[in-house]
């Protein structure tokens, strides 16, 4: 039954918040359902605080580069409505952008045209095109080959440059910035990313553009605190749960193999796999209430258990020591040499399974 969360945000995101809830509350109920809540509540508030450092670097950026275009290309404004090819004469529409760039530069400043119902000139149209044309926009700028412009601006444009950084560094760095900045917009699920250096990544740049800006950045936000209050940080991943105490099993293992490796490694838990991924934890222990209810699990659990064939499958069992006795059994009768007990009614129904510590 869909959850309210996933009513309310759609089941194919709901889906990548229960995946990573799973990595640590592994069986479904109302822990990995708040583990959901909690995981998708944390990425908002964590695109939040990476928000106003992505902002600061967009608004940098855009102006350094704009600013160091207005000296290079001082034509870079230039649209002419009332010609037959308006851009004839903007050497950075022609020269500097692609086919798509271009479409994008020429779409902005038809937009303003029609709204302001005049010809522009560069005074009236340089502030709406830098504050107008997306981040992505001014980002795929640093692809540009004309008149050999990074190699004569780079440090113009970002003049406090740690020594190793080159053009291509930058462009790296840039796109990654603004391929998190695309999903902070879009709300997409960052718990996959490495946060920290996500943040670093653009702290840096801001600080290789303005380090005043990179110090009231770094001076108001919330990001470091926000981190902190990551769910996961007070939980651990199921492999981790178990360490080096637990067995892998398949959905096609039989009873015998889970058995005779929970025997031979000592393993307090089986953690059970799904197209070749942690998929459910067991805790050996609590099998008890498993087998109690005579619970036939489905394909996708390490293993099916009814009654009728339990017992034939543990005597098959090569090398499992084990001891089938009543559950009126005094504990104090029961033979020590055995690991695992299973008890069982007047009846032989089995009521439950024991691990010896």
């Amino acid at each position: 039954m869909p959850t309210d969360l996933q009513n309310s945000i759609s089941a194919k995101r709901y889906l990548i918040y229960k995946e990573k809830a799973e990595e640590y509350v592994p069986n479904s109920g109302k822990e990995q359902e708040a583990l959901c809540e909690d995981l998708y509540i944390f990425n908002m508030e964590i695109c939040s605080s990476l928000y106003i450092a992505l902002n600061m670097l967009e608004v940098c950026y855009r102006n350094s580069l704009a600013k160091t275009l207005s000296k290079i290309i001082n034509t870079w404004t230039v649209y002419d409505s009332s010609q037959p090819s308006p851009f004839k004469n903007n050497l950075f529409y022609t020269n500097f952008l692609n086919t798509k760039g271009q479409n994008i530069f020429r779409e902005c400043l038809i937009s303003y045209t029609h709204e302001k119902s005049q010809m522009l000139t560069s005074s009236t149209v340089e502030d709406y095109l830098i504050s107008n044309l997306s981040f992505g926009f001014w980002v795929h700028c640093l692809n540009a080959t004309y008149l050999n412009f990074w190699t004569n601006n780079f440090t113009v444009i970002f003049p406090n440059l740690d020594k190793y950084i080159t053009h291509q560094n930058i462009k790296t760095k840039m796109f990654h910035a603004l391929n998190i900045r695309n999903d902070v917009m879009h709300h997409s699920c960052l718990l996959n990313h490495n946060l920290q250096n996500e943040y670093d990544n653009i702290i840096n740049l801001i600080r290789y553009i303005s380090p005043k800006a990179k110090k009231i950045v770094s001076g108001k936000g919330n990001f470091r605190k926000t981190l902190e209050s990551d769910p996961r940080k007070k939980l651990s991943p199921i492999k981790e749960k178990s360490k080096s105490n637990y067995i892998l099993s398949a959905s096609n293992d039989t009873l015998e193999k889970i058995l005779t490796d929970a025997e031979n490694k000592k393993s307090d838990y089986i953690i059970t796999l799904k197209s070749g991924k942690p998929d459910k934890l067991y805790d050996l222990k609590s099998l008890i209430s498993t087998l109690y209810k005579n619970i036939t699990m489905s394909d996708n659990d390490s293993f099916i258990i009814d009654n009728k064939n339990f017992i034939s499958e543990m005597n098959n069992a090569k090398g499992i020591k084990f001891d089938f006795i009543n559950e009126n059994t005094k504990i104090k009768s029961v033979n020590k040499k055995y690991r695992i007990l299973v008890t069982h009614d007047s009846q032989n129904n089995i009521t439950g399974l024991y691990f010896r510590e």
